[in-house]
């Protein structure tokens, strides 16, 4: 019925759902595919996203990193392939300022015991805050595409 794959990309998580069955119901009543297609990837993107925030709030995250998550939907040149991109944005490295997405990466995964010639420079434990939102978000991003395009088809059935 659904497949769902997830996917790392330049400015975050991108997780992608496949209806085909919902779809070519909605196409044989006369619906525009690639309206419900483009709105159902909006509501998934949403749900992640709020599961994120939830999920850095649990583990954390300072505020000014949580405000920093970007929520960008992006449509293929043919326009059949959408997508929704939850995440910071991860600019060039820079070891003297490394930027938002940089610092959530090192308070997700850590970072290894750090030394230099004065000593002991510590170490961050991995929070793991990214892969357990993406785990809890998955039935819900389902659900609430799911529910939106039958809500679509039942629309176009009266």
């Amino acid at each position: 019925m659904a497949r769902t794959s997830s996917y790392a990309s330049k400015t975050g998580v991108a997780i992608s759902v496949n209806f085909d069955s919902l779809l070519n119901k909605i196409k044989k009543a006369g619906g525009d595919i690639e309206q419900a297609t483009w709105d159902a990837a909006r509501k998934g993107g949403r749900v992640y996203y709020q599961t994120l925030v939830e999920e850095c709030r649990k583990s954390g995250v300072p505020d000014h990193l949580i405000d920093k998550i970007r929520f960008n939907c992006l449509r293929d040149s043919s326009g059949s392939r959408f997508a929704v991109v939850v995440g910071w944005y991860m600019d060039n490295y820079d070891p003297a300022d490394p930027s938002e997405g940089y610092k959530v990466v090192f308070l997700n995964y850590g970072t290894p015991r750090r030394e230099s010639s004065r000593g002991n420079r510590g170490y961050i434990d991995g929070r793991g805050f990214i892969g357990r939102a993406k785990k809890k978000a998955q039935k819900p991003i389902k659900q609430a595409q799911e529910e939106f395009l039958k809500s679509v088809l039942g629309d176009l059935a009266q």
